[in-house]
């Protein structure tokens, strides 16, 4: 060691080598990253086909508010079967408002954001007012925020249905349960 520096190992570790690079033992691989993220999701107890363990519904609570749930992981197909339901209940509204359950969203496939924006797109088309947004995560309730003022749709956020349907004045969720 260099005069005039200081080591902070700490007793049992071995720091790495500068200049030498870790070789595998012969017989070892290291494993594919979607080997991993399978192990992981076995040890979790998640099942490897995530898309089969979305649910979407819509309903029509009143003559001016749909109720969108999202359970689960949301894929692609299930965001293009979900948004045709969708369109069908908003041609029956007038000047409706939207409230979009996530509060079970456990995550999303990048590539239905695409297959989402369309919702907003035809809901806004079709006279829609606000969007109602039910969700305890910042991160979406910031998102909503931004695809709301991009759209000039108004957004509002609860942290639960029956805030957001007492907000619209349509009572809570066991009222409206079939």
């Amino acid at each position: 060691m260099a005069t005039g520096t200081k080591s902070t190992e700490l007793p049992g570790s071995n720091p790495p080598k500068i200049g030498r690079s870790k070789s595998l033992s012969p017989g070892t691989s290291k494993q594919a990253p979607s080997k991993k993220i399978a192990a992981l999701k076995k040890v979790a107890g998640l099942s490897s086909n995530l898309a089969a363990s979305g649910v979407v519904t819509s309903d029509a609570l009143s003559r001016s508010v749909i109720l969108t749930s999202m359970r689960g992981h949301l894929d692609v197909e299930l965001a293009r079967r979900s948004a045709a339901k969708f369109a069908e209940l908003i041609l029956q509204t007038v000047e409706p408002s939207w409230v979009v359950d996530i509060l079970g969203l456990s995550g999303f496939q990048p590539s239905a954001v695409k297959v989402g924006n369309s919702w907003w797109t035809t809901f806004k088309e079709h006279g829609g007012r606000e969007v109602v947004l039910v969700s305890r995560s910042a991160a979406y309730r910031m998102t909503a925020a931004t695809l709301g003022f991009g759209s000039g749709l108004r957004v509002k956020t609860f942290e639960s249905v029956d805030q957001a349907l007492a907000y619209l004045g349509v009572g809570s969720r066991e009222r409206h349960a079939k």
